[in-house]
């Protein structure tokens, strides 16, 4: 926040800037669910519960300031070069969603156009859905920790001043945003033009003078790979007791729970969903507190993010004289609610049979049960049912996260469900694609939908 080294110790400092975020932030969006730095991708993270997403922002070739990662197009989009050599008007004929859709196996039809943001549009978007914003301020080296020449210093700090503008003129909150950059050049920029806003020192192997460059620039937190030689157990460790440390890219839960057991205060993963379900099984907490006062959250009243939500699994079994026992009752009492007496399914089509040799999840919000969902022993995800009183809160989403946490668990190469067709929508958010003609079940029309893993945490 821009206070004097003189009248703090280095680690006071890094203390103070430190912005509130969460174990757990989607990388490039949801890189593994949508195509990376999209507005898909980030619509895909807000979707599968984070509330913090990171990007990387470019400069083009007439200035304008744009979402993308690497320097050349040819990785994400349809385009040859560096990116630099592309105005904005020829950057966005450029197509970056197919290639998505080819390296997962999927007919090229699901993200057909999707195009490189304007930072400003990323920002707008970010600001409709309340997600936070980790804006990394890229490089132009070829390789992140080599010194820029004196062209590309110049060029690095020229990204960084119009980023400051463009932060400073869409009136983007230090609450809303962190920057974090490998460049040393952009970093010294960034902290001189927007000293009230934190801002990440990002490495790959933890440097020798991590801790004199971060408090000579009143950097907020470290953010370093992993796996990493120089990145050792004991290096981190020694590192998390000092400042704030975030490690990318975490795409394995245990991996997760490893590094937040050596002190690291949170995770970039591509997959954030998958992790944040591994990390509440293992008893983490990973529920987001809400940005802003206590007045703004009471205020909220049902909004989902101002209650937490607890998706347990809830086993159907018996007592020794056949009495369903309460967890079953539960399960039962839901889907009774939801399918027989609102959507007017037969008792027959509803209880068709071996409950006892699925998995069934609970879905708890403040002590009462809301909410229901299942997974057969072949992977096929059903009979998910949530409360009139509770839809679009949230409840449906984190059922599904942890049901298709299970699926993939069992080592299958997709998910299968059968979903009503005014659902469809939903399901397709979390990669689900409809295969087949429409059909009816128990009168109602449905079609089934399938989720492939292949390729999903690359």
């Amino acid at each position: 926040m821009g206070i004097s080294m003189q009248s703090e110790t280095a680690s006071d400092s890094f203390k103070s800037s430190q912005r509130q975020l969460p174990k757990v932030i989607g990388h490039r969006g949801a890189k593994a669910v949508a195509p990376e730095n999209t507005i898909a991708s980030i619509r895909a993270a807000k979707a599968l519960g984070c509330c913090w997403v990171e990007v990387d922002v470019m400069l083009s070739k007439d200035k304008v300031p744009v979402i993308h990662h690497d320097n050349t197009l040819s990785r994400c989009t349809n385009g040859q070069g560096n990116l630099w050599e592309y105005t904005l008007e020829e950057l966005q004929q450029l197509d970056a969603g197919s290639h998505y859709d080819e390296a997962s196996g999927f007919p090229a039809t699901r993200y057909p156009g999707e195009q490189i943001p304007q930072l400003t549009t990323l920002l707008q978007c970010c600001r409709d859905l309340d997600l936070g914003l980790n804006l990394e301020v890229k490089h132009v080296t070829q390789h992140a920790p080599e010194v820029p020449s004196p062209r590309e210093q110049e060029m690095e700090e020229e990204l960084a001043n119009v980023v400051c503008d463009t932060v400073e003129d869409f009136g983007v909150q230090p609450s809303q945003l962190v920057f974090s950059s490998f460049s040393r050049p952009a970093i010294a920029v960034l902290r001189r033009r927007l000293p009230h806003f934190s801002c990440a020192f990002l490495v790959e192997d933890i440097p020798d003078d991590w801790e004199e460059f971060m408090a000579a620039h009143g950097c907020a937190s470290l953010n370093f790979g992993w796996p990493h030689p120089a990145n050792t157990p004991a290096k981190i460790e020694e590192c998390a007791s000092k400042v704030p440390c975030y490690v990318y890219t975490i795409n394995d839960g245990e991996v997760a729970r490893q590094l937040l057991s050596l002190g690291v205060s949170g995770v970039f993963s591509d997959c954030p969903h998958l992790v944040q379900q591994a990390l509440a099984r293992s008893g983490l907490d990973t529920s987001i507190t809400p940005r802003g006062s206590d007045e703004t959250v009471a205020a909220r009243g049902k909004n989902v993010n101002a209650q937490r939500v607890t998706i347990r699994e809830a086993p159907w079994t018996w007592d020794s004289l056949g009495v369903e026992l309460p967890d079953a009752q539960i399960l039962s009492d839901l889907r009774r609610v939801v399918f027989i007496e609102e959507q007017n399914v037969s008792e027959e089509d509803e209880w068709e049979g071996g409950e006892e040799e699925c998995w069934h999840w609970l879905a708890v919000v403040d002590g009462q049960s809301v909410g229901t969902v299942r997974v057969k022993p072949d992977g096929t995800i059903g009979r998910m049912a949530v409360l009139k009183e509770f839809r679009s809160r949230g409840v449906g989403a984190a059922l599904l996260q942890r049901a298709v946490c299970k699926v993939e668990s069992l080592g299958l190469d997709a998910a299968q469900l059968s979903a009503q067709t005014h659902a469809i929508s939903f399901y397709e958010r979390f990669g689900f694609l409809v295969q087949g003609a429409e059909f009816e079940d128990a009168g109602i029309p449905h079609v089934r939908m399938s989720l492939n893993f292949r390729d999903r945490g690359g």
